[in-house]
Parts: structure tokens; C-alpha cells; sequence
């Protein structure tokens, strides 16, 4: 009994296949944009909608209603990563909601994410990156302790 060949795609040129793809591609508009270039004065002014958004976002994570709904969920979660998802995080997007929604996200867990992820680019920025290392925290569960295992040790001078 005579075996076939082994070929690429079963007798597809593998070439022939990505130019169809690429003209398909192209075809559909799908084509790679290029990237955009900011000018000096639209950067400034992404900057400050930025920062508008973040301090909102601080604000409406602090006040003291939402404060307390934010901790007693974290405090209910007690180092419980599932508990802490399930928890946690909903009275997050619940807050900050209407603030990532007047900045132009989704107001869903989607949108909350989005927005904290375009605060991190900002990570050279000292007034950016302290906003966002604070938002960040409402969205990330403390360090979970294995059973068995030692406590991770405290960094004393994070904050």
C-alpha cells in the first residue's frame, strides 16, 4: 500500500493560501492600519481626560459609602480568591460604572478594566501612575496564603 505524500494543507500551496488571505483582507478593509501619530497638543489633551477620568474614579472609589461596601466585600472575601471575584469585584464596576461610562468606556467590568489598563500605559507618569496603582487595587485580590505554606512577606513601604 502506497502512503501519500505528507503535504502542507493537503496539496495547498501554503503561499498561494496567504496571498488569498492577504487579498481577502484587503478586500474586506481589514487591512493593518497604520499607526497613529499624536500630535503634542492632542497628547496633552488625551492626558487631561485621562487624569479627569482617574480622579473620578479615586473619588467615587473613597467616598465613604462606597468605601465601606468595597471593604466589607474584601473583608467577606477574607483571602478567598473566588470569593474575592465573585465579590469584590462586582461592587467595583458597580461604582465606577457611571464614571468609565461619562469617559467614553463600557460601563461594565469590560469598561472599568479598559479604563485601568489605560491608566498603567501612563506608568512614567507620577500623578497618573498613583491613580492607577490605587483604582488597580479595588481590582486585584490581596496575596492569597496557601494552606501549609508561610504568609508572603509585607512590603512596608508599597504605599
Amino acid at each position: 500500500r502506497r502512503q501519500r505524500p505528507r503535504s502542507s494543507m493537503s496539496g495547498i500551496d501554503m503561499n498561494q493560501a496567504m496571498a488569498f488571505l492577504a487579498a481577502q483582507q484587503n478586500q474586506a478593509g481589514g487591512a493593518a492600519a497604520a499607526p497613529v501619530v499624536l500630535t503634542e497638543e492632542e497628547k496633552a489633551e488625551k492626558r487631561t481626560q485621562l487624569v479627569a477620568a482617574a480622579k473620578e474614579a479615586s473619588e467615587a472609589l473613597q467616598q465613604p459609602e462606597n468605601a465601606a461596601k468595597i471593604l466589607a466585600a474584601q473583608t467577606f472575601a477574607a483571602g478567598d480568591m473566588m470569593k474575592f471575584f465573585m465579590m469584590a469585584i462586582p461592587v467595583a464596576v458597580e461604582i465606577l460604572s457611571p464614571v468609565v461610562a461619562k469617559h467614553g468606556y463600557s460601563a461594565d467590568q469590560a469598561g472599568c478594566m479598559a479604563l485601568v489598563a489605560e491608566l498603567q500605559k501612563h506608568k512614567d507618569d507620577a500623578e497618573i501612575k498613583s491613580m492607577a496603582d490605587k483604582i488597580s487595587k479595588t481590582f486585584t485580590p490581596p496575596p492569597m496564603q496557601m494552606p501549609g505554606m508561610p504568609a508572603a512577606p509585607v512590603d512596608e513601604g508599597a504605599d
